[in-house]
């Protein structure tokens, strides 16, 4: 049996949100170690429901905005549209 998907291409639109000064706060770790909970990390992109930040690893990493909760809604700087296409 083939796999069908291999051979569908999907085209969909990704926005990417710069922010400036955007603050969160870690609610939910899920027993992350690279990541603290209850501790304030600054925004770098936002990427549909992931926030961009840079974590314990000194690493910048997208997480689920759901283990965050927003301090600081700060400004947003840039919005890039960008077109993704699987294989």
């Amino acid at each position: 049996m083939t796999d069908l998907n291999k051979h569908v291409k999907i085209d969909r639109e990704i926005e990417i949100i710069t922010v400036k000064n955007m603050k969160v706060k870690c609610i939910d770790n899920e027993n992350r170690v690279d990541i603290i909970q209850n501790k304030i990390y600054d925004v770098i992109s936002i990427d549909g429901v992931f926030f961009r930040i840079i974590d314990e690893s000194e690493e910048d990493y997208m997480y689920p905005s759901e283990m965050f909760e927003i301090i600081e809604k700060g400004e947003v700087i840039l919005t890039e549209k960008l077109h993704s296409r699987s294989k």
